[in-house]
């Protein structure tokens, strides 16, 4: 699995989410929007000629957009604009923390992963004693559908 810098070498702190914490997103967010983080995911995957590529949950729709991938596993996926997401062309799997009936007449194929009472970023994150609910789940659930789509 290949993990490209897409962030160019500023992520999110990993505690900014955390209570107390001063991290700023909205004044993160603007260097950090699709202008800024596309190109370096797009290098990346024209080298890998997109096999074996993990990104943003963002991304992976882009690229089911523009049919460079076949299949999609997104766990958590967040900034996404209903129904302009609807556009994908490959099957997807979520595996999400919160009910979200948006994608139920998705024509390419659908499945949504439910793991009760997580929250978002549980399957890079999560609280260690759900680990197996959660991160673990949204694994297998990945794993599953690769097999049985591609």
């Amino acid at each position: 699995t290949y993990v490209p810098d897409y962030l160019n070498g500023d992520p999110i702190p990993p505690d900014a989410l955390n209570p107390g914490q001063t991290f700023d997103i909205m004044k993160w967010f603007p260097t950090h929007n699709q202008e800024f983080t596309r190109p370096p995911l797009d290098k990346v995957i024209a080298a890998l000629k997109a096999e074996g590529v993990t990104s943003s949950g963002r991304y992976v729709f882009d690229l089911a957009f523009e049919n460079v991938i076949k299949v999609g596993v997104v766990s958590h996926p967040s900034l996404l604009k209903t129904p302009d997401d609807l556009e994908s062309k490959a099957p997807l799997l979520f595996n999400s923390a919160k009910a979200d009936e948006v994608f139920a007449g998705f024509a390419p194929g659908y499945k949504r992963e439910y793991f009760e009472g997580l929250t978002h970023c549980f399957a890079l994150r999560g609280d260690i004693s759900k680990l197996s609910a959660g991160k673990e789940g949204a694994f297998k659930s990945a794993v599953e559908w690769f097999i049985g789509k591609l």
